[in-house]
């Protein structure tokens, strides 16, 4: 009898908590819908303004306990795990990208960063203590400031060391660098803001031949598509972080010189150069000061971090970082760890924009967890080729290859799942629809003033 109670009660508390598992969505779902958009955009901006004071006040200082630094964070970073679920994953799939980017991958990474001395918000590892108005703004937006060893320096998505740069202008340098198609240029906001002119353009152009392809049932050809995709990505994201950028210079109490997002990826003459110091540096920054490095210096807290001592008023600095350079082994498995977390976020990030499990889950952790696998075969094929004696291949034609290369295994690792999980087409449908608005908005105003 006493079994028979006790499996009628599970099966009860199984019960109810599957209708309580049911009845939050759909009450999420019905909140969505009764409110509307420009009040739940604000609510999350409300609450992540929160979330930076509360950070400041009670994570930032370093005289408190790690321990206790962490628990009061706890808080802030179940809220970046849940900011996202303000936005419908149909009709407003850019918002909720956006805010899953840069609260539950950026905004985690960021505040755990900071307790333990690394990151943009670390004083240890940039060197500069920030002002409040600084410190949210670093924290809430997909940024991150220039500082020695920050997102412009040098080491990527996976960590590892990036090739050396080209150091002869050729052609093609030449005349990339003058059309600027990719990065903002250093300035004002005038220059910024036509840059950004020109990606919003340039994504225009792109998004309307994706809406022209599915309209037509695929006018575009084969060999073209990837690259429509992987470059209204780029530029997607490149707009997104210039208006940031250009609002940073705007506002004058900011005084912020932010590192680029992208650098000119089109000109990458390897692929170690184009994951570490030319695509997405910001999340490949963040890999980097949390994963890569913590493995290679063989120690979690950064090396002349202040940690609390008990809250007794004294800072105990961390030890001296080990001896000697990291051996091949230790920054090799440093590189899968951080292109293995990219993975993993990147597989958050679908589940984010995709809800539910489908055939595609797990190929983007494949597909970044393997670029480990290529850099380190292609840092023996360089050192094997320079040991051979022969020349080094030109820009003019390394860049092309390793591109055209890039965009073959962007194809089938990361554009497919897009598509398939038809996360590509929401993405288009919803900047179709931005842009008709931004139109039908500067129609009016043509109107009203003539």
């Amino acid at each position: 009898m006493g079994n028979v109670n006790t499996a009628t009660c599970a099966s009860f508390f199984c019960l109810l908590t599957h209708k309580k598992m049911v009845a939050l969505p759909a009450s999420l779902a019905a909140w969505r819908a009764d409110t509307p958009f420009p009040t739940r955009a604000g609510l999350v901006c409300l609450v992540a303004a929160v979330q930076a004071w509360w950070v400041w006040v009670a994570v930032a200082p370093p005289i408190r306990p790690a321990k206790v630094r962490f628990a009061a964070a706890l808080p802030v970073l179940a809220s970046c795990c849940t900011l996202w679920a303000a936005f419908d994953p149909h009709t407003e799939i850019v918002a909720r990208a956006l805010s899953a980017f840069s609260f539950t991958w950026l905004g985690i990474f960021k505040v755990l960063g900071l307790i333990l001395g690394r990151g943009p918000l670390s004083p240890t590892a940039t060197g500069r203590a920030w002002s409040p108005a600084q410190f949210a703004f670093i924290l809430t937006l997909p940024v991150s400031p220039r500082y020695a060893g920050g997102a412009a320096g040098g080491r990527g998505a996976g960590g590892g060391s990036a090739g050396k740069a080209p150091t002869g202008r050729t052609v093609l340098h030449r005349v990339m660098s003058r059309t600027r198609v990719s990065e903002a240029a250093a300035g004002g906001v005038r220059a910024r803001a036509r840059v950004a002119a020109g990606k919003a353009a340039t994504l225009a152009v792109v998004v309307a031949a994706l809406e022209h392809d599915r309209t037509t049932g695929g006018a575009l050809p084969a060999a073209l598509r990837p690259w429509c995709y992987l470059f209204g990505l780029y530029t997607f994201l490149g707009l997104t972080y210039d208006a940031i950028a250009a609002g940073a210079v705007a506002l004058p109490f900011l005084r912020l010189d932010l590192s680029p997002h992208f650098d000119h990826p089109f000109l990458a003459t390897s692929f170690a150069d184009l994951w570490g110091r030319r695509w997405n540096l910001i999340a490949g920054h963040s890999l980097r000061f949390l994963i890569y490095e913590p493995i290679v210096e063989g120690r979690l807290v950064a090396a002349g971090a202040e940690w609390g001592d008990g809250g007794k008023g004294r800072r105990a600095a961390a030890g001296p970082p080990p001896p000697g350079r990291p051996s091949p082994a230790r920054r090799a498995a440093a590189l899968l760890a951080a292109f293995a977390a990219s993975g993993a976020m990147h597989e958050v990030l679908l589940a984010i924009l995709t809800p539910g499990l489908s055939r595609y889950t797990g190929w983007w952790m494949v597909f970044f967890t393997g670029w480990a696998g290529v850099l380190a075969a292609e840092r023996r094929a360089g050192a094997a080729w320079a040991g051979a004696g022969l020349s080094p291949i030109p820009a003019w034609l390394a860049a092309p290859l390793t591109v055209s290369a890039g965009i073959a295994a962007g194809q089938a690792g990361f554009v497919t799942p897009a598509v398939g999980t038809g996360l590509a087409d929401r993405v288009v449908a919803s900047l179709r629809d931005a842009f008709a608005c931004v139109g039908r908005v500067a129609a009016r105003a043509n109107m009203c003033f003539f």
